[in-house]
């Protein structure tokens, strides 16, 4: 007697994706047109256009030291005697317009960016021994002479300007230039190595004298 096998298979039909309909269409699309906008700002915000014009501010210098003295302060203080001294440069605002991302650059290497804005007439004090090269080496005002100061900021159009100067025109009372200015023959960028790469900071030789 034969049996005549039945089939079990299950044959699963293919369902079907959801599908966006008119007013899910419309919300997609405003999505990606938000974000595509969202990009741009972010874009215009981390890289602003920087324009030849210089940034309002004046570098004073009553707070630097030099770095005989503020050796000498460094070792009254290994010896226990006396405190570090602590040279810094201000900068002021001299327009009727806050300044933001103020940022300050010595020797073309060393870098200080406090992230806050610089209300119109107010000052703003950079610490030498606070500014950093990118890979974190510090700049130490007892060792290095100043060269060069490099002062940007992004006015109230969000555009970036700078101010370029060099420290003989800086202690001799000579204003500033732009970056287009600073990168002309004879302007602070003659100081760099062979082949346009930045110069290496001047480098007082000192004894162990590295505060902590």
């Amino acid at each position: 007697m034969s049996a005549i096998a039945e089939s079990t298979d299950v044959v699963v039909e293919p369902r079907r994706g959801p599908r966006l309909g008119p007013k899910g269409l419309a919300a997609f699309t405003i999505l990606i047109f938000a974000a595509t906008l969202g990009i741009v700002a972010v874009a215009v915000l981390c890289f602003p256009e920087v324009i030849d014009e210089q940034l309002p501010v004046t570098i004073l210098v009553d707070g630097y030291i030099a770095p005989e003295d503020v050796d000498a302060s460094v070792k009254r203080y290994q010896e226990g005697t006396g405190e570090v001294l602590e040279p810094y440069l201000t900068v002021r605002n001299d327009s009727d317009q806050p300044l933001t991302s103020v940022y300050m650059r010595l020797n073309r290497n060393f870098i200080f960016h406090p992230d806050k804005p610089l209300p119109p007439g107010e000052e703003m004090k950079f610490y030498l021994s606070r500014f950093q090269e990118p890979d974190g080496s510090r700049f130490w005002p007892h060792r290095y002479s100043l060269s060069r100061v490099e002062v940007r900021g992004r006015l109230p159009s969000l555009k970036q300007a700078i101010l370029v100067t060099t420290w003989e025109d800086l202690v001799n009372g000579n204003s500033g230039r732009t970056e287009t200015e600073a990168t002309g023959e004879g302007s602070p960028a003659a100081n760099a190595g062979a082949g346009g790469e930045p110069a290496e900071p001047q480098e007082r030789p000192m004894a162990d004298a590295s505060p902590s």
